[in-house]
């Protein structure tokens, strides 16, 4: 039974489960009562994932069991799971890309016409538009998913979720690529779920959502349950010294003006417009300076950065590096300017996940180690240790592929490639995004090493804690706009987010 008295919607006992080298989970016990939602919390590689692909029949467990309103869940497959009423929405998108919205939201179960054979079309995309109507999102239903953004297509993996009729939802990091509003109505079908009895498990990095959405929580570390209880019971400092079992600080860093900031910009962008996202873009940054691009998910922040990177074309405007000209007609053209960008899909944009360290390392920096088009190889190696270190990446050695390294090390070896190019300015866009608490205060300490050493950052995030952290200065964007700035010490989430308002501009924001 539950703390509440109430009969478990689902029970697990004692589940282990191991791969080749790795105990991923370690005799962890979990219930869910109907209407609960709770929160499963965890550094990288704690078993989160991995416990609940059990439940959702991906995995099969070496020990324990499963037991779904009072029934046992034994063979259970992906199929079987769903048919059972369980749902999960995974970190990892699944969907066809050459497939329409209403497709991937329906796959495999498309609604059929009563009267002639074949699909009926109209009546599956009435019910992805009903389905985005919950989610308040404009998506279409027969756009093409490989067309959409991250988060566009995060949004289409929650849909084909609450396609089911759901017992148990699971949301593994389920906002890491939406914007704030979007996360907001996310919260509010949840709740609408809860409240109409499904149990949900969310699985976050980000405790404040954790707090927020929650009513228990469950913290695993290495694959064993280190604690939970009512969420309540628990400060985010308590919570954080389970998963890692230190202290961290996450707050504003201390200091942050102490170093030397730049008479002249390194970077100079003015009235840029990259149709169709930017529209009248204006912005700077020092060396040793830290500016943060905020502004809602659409906005056109990404697309300012790619323009300087010179992976979008520009058709007004200027932009400036170090005082002189800077028109980059691709990145391999912003690369020999020592210009660097890391990209927001670091798995599907910014590294080579079937390769090692060293070659992804090297990827950017072919020139210094293969003088005559002949790779040494132990240049490449030599490279690769000095940014392991230097990043404190956790990896066995350089040959390691980066594949089996966690989300936060992949981050760091992504920082590392554009690092090793030895950069003036340094794009960075979602540093953390999926990125554990542990590690993601290891990212910010290496951004603050990198602006102390006199390199210019511009940094997009749509975490406000995040920007908060980091920020010496806080650009704002809407609407692909400019809409003002804000210096680091003065800015507040407040302030931020009614800059990111279509229409607002500073003076009226500090007014």
């Amino acid at each position: 039974m539950t703390a509440a008295g109430v009969a478990p919607r689902l029970s697990l006992r004692g589940v282990s489960k191991s791969f080749p080298g790795v105990r991923a989970l370690a005799d962890v016990s979990l219930e869910l009562a109907p209407g609960e939602i709770h929160a499963l919390v965890g550094e990288n590689g704690a078993g989160k994932s991995t416990l609940m692909k059990i439940i959702a029949g991906v995995e099969s467990p070496d020990e324990g069991a499963i037991a779904l309103d009072g029934r046992p869940l034994e063979a259970l497959d992906e199929r079987a799971a769903v048919a059972a009423g369980i749902g999960m929405v995974h970190q990892e998108r699944s969907l066809v890309p050459t497939l329409s919205v209403a497709e991937n939201v329906f796959a495999g179960r498309q609604p059929l016409r009563r009267t002639r054979l074949g699909i009926d079309w109209r009546a599956m995309r009435a019910a992805t538009r009903a389905l985005f109507d919950q989610l308040q999102s404009d998506i279409d239903p027969g756009a093409t998913v490989g067309a959409l953004s991250p988060a566009e297509q995060q949004m289409v993996e929650i849909a084909k979720a609450l396609s089911h009729d759901l017992g148990v939802l699971i949301l593994d990091e389920p906002t890491a690529a939406l914007s704030l509003a979007e996360t907001r109505h996310l919260f509010a079908v949840t709740r609408r779920l809860a409240s109409a009895g499904t149990a949900v498990v969310y699985i976050s990095h980000r405790l404040a959502e954790v707090f927020e959405l929650s009513d228990t929580v469950t913290v695993l570390k290495d694959g064993r349950r280190t604690g939970g209880g009512p969420t309540a019971d628990f400060t985010e400092a308590e919570l954080i010294r389970l998963m890692v079992g230190r202290e961290l600080t996450l707050e504003r860093a201390a200091g942050r003006h102490e170093h030397a900031i730049g008479d002249e910009p390194v970077l100079r962008v003015s009235h840029l417009a990259a149709p169709p996202k930017v529209v009248d873009a204006s912005l700077d940054v020092h060396a040793g300076e830290i500016v943060c691009l905020a502004g809602l998910i659409g906005a056109g922040r990404t697309e300012l950065c790619e323009s300087i990177f010179g992976a979008r074309g520009v058709s007004a405007g200027t932009i400036e590096l170090a005082g002189r000209p800077h028109a980059p007609r691709s990145p391999a053209d912003a690369r020999a300017a020592a210009v660097g960008m890391v990209p927001e899909d670091r798995k599907d944009s910014g590294l080579f996940l079937g390769m090692s360290i060293a070659e992804n390392v090297a990827a950017a920096n072919l020139g210094a180690v293969s003088p005559r088009g002949v790779v040494r190889r132990g240049e490449v190696r030599a490279l690769a240790e000095t940014y392991v270190k230097r990043l404190r990446i956790v990896t066995p050695g350089v040959d390691q592929s980066v594949g089996n390294l966690s989300g936060g090390n992949q981050q760091k070896v992504l920082l590392a490639k554009w690092l090793a190019n030895r950069p003036k300015l340094l794009i960075v866009d979602e540093p953390t995004r999926g990125v554990d608490v542990g590690a993601r205060s290891d990212i910010y300490a290496v951004l603050r090493e990198l602006a102390d050493s006199g390199i210019a950052l511009l940094v997009v995030s749509s975490d406000l804690p995040e920007v908060l952290t980091l920020a010496d200065r806080v650009v704002v964007m809407a609407e692909g706009r400019v809409t003002g700035e804000v210096a680091g010490d003065d800015a507040d989430e407040e302030t931020i987010l009614r800059l990111a308002s279509p229409g607002a501009t500073t003076a009226e924001v500090i007014a």
